[in-house]
């Protein structure tokens, strides 16, 4: 009998091995012992006249016992053997399914961590910017909104330019993104029958924007040391990022 080489396992408890053998027992037909019998080279299990096979045949009381015994012989002989008959898809399934214990113990129950969350797009940290926006409005008044409102339109205005792989020079303003957008973004390249009007707005709004970014660095909480903004200003900054966002969504 050429039975793989032994190697150094912890014991099973008892209830595991005991729950192996319930599995075997449940699970195996003749054609199951006779399989195993070939690949461990113990052709006593494929034998019909054997005990075991005669046992199952004829449903014999002494089944379990004689399964009993062949799992006892190979957790003295080959407990890596023995531990590999858990994986086997029908006695898988069977310790799986009736405890959770052995099959844990025998390595079945697999930890599956969930995946981290996709990171938001920049069209999302726009939105959850601009909700932030309003619930900062009715706690902190209007100009605590207006450095993150321009810090999500300027994350939002380069990845609109990388996408279409817009130059751009390093570290650029607010301003300076969106002409870029408005110059090389292929969908404001022809904006139809009125197509110079709306250029002239967007040319204002560029203006706006660049002014926007003025008022950030000088004016805004980001900087305390600035003399603030009034709320009437402060609200207008905000909605300037508000409509802007909408159109370029819209457009883009």
């Amino acid at each position: 009998m050429n039975l793989p080489t032994s190697q150094t396992f912890s014991v099973l408890s008892r209830t595991a091995i005991l729950a192996l053998v319930n599995a075997l027992e449940e699970s195996f037909d003749a054609t199951d012992w006779a399989k195993l019998g070939i690949e461990l080279d113990m052709p006593q299990l494929a034998y019909p006249e054997s005990r075991l096979q005669k046992s199952l045949r004829f449903q014999d009381d002494d089944y379990g016992y004689q399964v009993a015994q062949f799992v006892t012989y190979l957790e003295s002989s080959n407990p890596s053997t023995l531990r590999s008959l858990a994986f086997r898809p029908e006695i898988k399934s069977w310790l799986i399914a009736n405890t959770h214990s052995a099959s844990a113990e025998f390595g079945l129950l697999q930890q599956h961590v969930a995946a981290p969350p996709p990171a938001p797009s920049a069209s999302e940290v726009v939105i959850r910017a601009l909700r932030d926006a309003d619930h900062l409005i009715q706690t902190n008044g209007p100009i605590s909104a207006v450095d993150r409102v321009h810090t999500a339109l300027h994350g939002y205005l380069k990845d609109l330019c990388a996408k279409e792989n817009l130059a751009v020079p390093e570290n650029p303003t607010i301003g300076v993104l969106l002409k870029t957008i408005r110059n090389d973004h292929p969908a404001l390249k022809s904006l139809g029958h009125h197509h110079a009007h709306v250029d002239g707005v967007l040319g204002s709004l560029a203006g706006a924007v660049s002014a926007l970014n003025t008022l950030r660095n000088n004016a805004s909480v980001a900087h305390p040391n600035q003399v603030l903004l009034g709320d009437p200003e402060a609200m207008l900054m905000v909605n300037l990022v508000r409509t802007l966002f909408n159109y370029l969504e819209a457009r883009l």
